[in-house]
């Protein structure tokens, strides 16, 4: 019995395929995972570890990253699913502890708002987050976390970082837009 060629060995071909998975898949997975920290400020943090050693291997449009590790609206979906998880915890810090510390929860959780923000942050700096894709995709469900947190520090704080992300998105692609405009006057 002669053993097969190298180059048609299905348990090599499996192997390729399995290395081929995109890296998204595998942070989403990831995603899912943190979930088993019920600690609301562990669960934080730990997914603003995520976001941050992932923050550079995500597909974003002139990343090496992009094609075969998968799509921005691959990175779009990590980082949307991380933001919801983190704002849940966020949110559900107010309910942790006795009610006479009610002030120092507030004040924690004001402290540690810009770990959620975060996220929105890193939305408006992607390349691939054009003005019709963050008005399509992204602010809907953006606008979705926000009514249905119904926290209201929670509501003021994300519709203010929403408003910076948006503005930043607007001027860059504003921005664009004009230096296409004067490149076509001027030369």
């Amino acid at each position: 019995m002669q053993p097969k060629p190298q180059s048609h060995h299905p348990q090599r071909i499996a192997n390729c395929c399995v290395l081929c998975v995109c890296f998204v898949f595998v942070m989403c997975v990831c995603v899912y995972e943190c979930s088993g920290v019920q600690h609301p400020m562990r669960g934080l943090f730990l997914r603003n570890y995520l976001s941050q050693i992932s923050k550079s291997k995500l597909p974003d449009v002139g990343s090496e990253y992009e094609g075969h590790g998968g799509t921005v609206k691959d990175s779009i979906e990590f980082i949307l699913q991380n933001f919801g998880e983190m704002n849940k915890l966020w949110v559900r810090m107010q309910h942790q502890g006795a009610v006479r510390d009610r002030q120092r929860r507030e004040k924690e959780r004001r402290n540690l708002r810009q770990l959620v923000g975060t996220n929105l942050v890193r939305l408006s700096e992607m390349a691939g987050v054009d003005l019709p894709i963050y008005t399509e995709h992204v602010l809907p469900r953006i606008l979705e976390q926000i009514v249905n947190c119904k926290d209201a520090i929670a509501q003021e704080y994300l519709m203010d970082v929403r408003m910076t992300a948006s503005r930043l998105l607007f001027f860059s692609s504003l921005s664009l837009s004009l230096s296409v405009f004067l490149y076509r006057v001027f030369y």
